[in-house]
C-alpha cells in the first residue's frame, strides 16, 4: 500500500509565462511613415499615367463632377452630402484616415481637411452615444480593472486622456469612442479634445490624398514630414510617461 502523499508533496505545475508584448520603437514608427509615403507616391505616379487615365478613369474629371463647383448651391450640396455620408460610415466603423485621404483626393487639402475633420467628429459622436446608451454595463463587466482605472482617469482630467488617445497614431478610434461613451465621459471635453487631437493626422492624410490626385510632390513631402513629426512626438511623449 502506497503511503499517503500530502498536498505539499504533490507535483506543482507553473503557468506558462505570457509572451512578452512587442514594444513599438521609433524605428518601427519611421518605417510605417516611409511605407505610407511610398504608397502614396506610387498612387500619385499611377493616377497621372496616361494609360491609367485613358483606360480606367480620368481623375480630374471625376473630382470636378463630385465637387460640383458649377454653382454655389451645388458646391454646398456636395459638401453636405459628403459630410453626412462619411459621418455615418465612420460611426459604423469606417477608418477616419481613409475618409481624410478620400476628402483630400476629391476636394483638395484645405476643404478636404475641414470636411474630414467634421465627418470624424460627427462619426465619433455617433459611436460615443452608442457606448453611452447601450454598452456601459457590458464594458463594466468585461473590463473590470481597466474600466475602474479609466473611469478614475476621466473623472480627474477627461480632456487630457481623450486628447492622448486622439493623438495616438493608428489607434482603434471606434473602440475608444465606445469606451469613452460607456464611461460617461463628459461631452464638452470629449468633443474639444477630439477636434484638437484629430486635426494633425486629418491634415496629413488629406494632404497625401490631394498630392496623389494632383500629382503634387510638394504636398506629398509636406504630408510625409508632418506624419513623421506626429509619430516622433507621440513616441517621445510615450517614452517619457513610461519613465515617469
Amino acid at each position: 500500500m502506497s503511503p499517503h502523499r500530502s498536498p505539499q508533496d504533490a507535483p506543482t505545475t507553473t503557468d506558462p509565462k505570457p509572451a512578452p508584448k512587442k514594444k513599438r520603437t521609433l524605428k518601427g514608427d519611421i518605417a510605417r511613415v516611409v511605407f505610407i509615403v511610398a504608397l502614396f507616391t506610387i498612387a500619385m505616379i499611377s493616377l497621372k499615367h496616361p494609360l491609367v487615365e485613358q483606360y480606367l478613369f480620368d481623375t480630374e474629371t471625376l473630382r470636378q463632377r463630385i465637387q460640383n463647383e458649377d454653382t454655389v448651391l451645388g458646391m454646398l450640396q456636395s459638401y453636405a452630402g459628403f459630410l453626412v455620408l462619411m459621418s455615418l460610415l465612420i460611426g459604423i466603423g469606417l477608418p477616419r484616415l481613409f475618409v481624410s485621404t478620400l476628402a483630400g483626393t476629391i476636394y483638395g487639402a484645405f476643404v478636404g481637411t475641414a470636411l474630414a475633420l467634421g465627418s470624424s467628429l460627427l462619426g465619433s459622436l455617433i459611436t460615443y452615444m452608442l457606448g453611452q446608451s447601450v454598452l456601459r454595463g457590458v464594458a463594466k463587466r468585461r473590463l473590470s480593472h481597466h474600466f475602474t482605472l479609466w473611469d478614475k482617469r476621466l473623472k480627474e482630467n477627461a480632456f487630457w486622456w481623450v486628447l492622448v488617445a486622439r493623438l495616438a497614431p493608428f489607434i482603434n478610434g471606434q473602440m475608444m469612442n465606445l469606451l469613452f461613451g460607456a464611461l460617461r465621459c463628459p461631452m464638452k471635453p470629449f468633443l474639444l479634445a477630439s477636434v484638437i487631437g484629430f486635426l494633425p493626422l486629418t491634415l496629413v492624410f488629406a494632404l497625401l490624398g490631394s498630392a496623389a490626385a494632383k500629382g503634387s510632390t510638394q504636398q506629398l513631402l509636406i504630408g510625409g514630414a508632418l506624419l513623421l513629426i506626429v509619430n516622433i512626438v507621440y513616441f517621445m511623449r510615450r517614452r517619457k510617461r513610461r519613465s515617469e
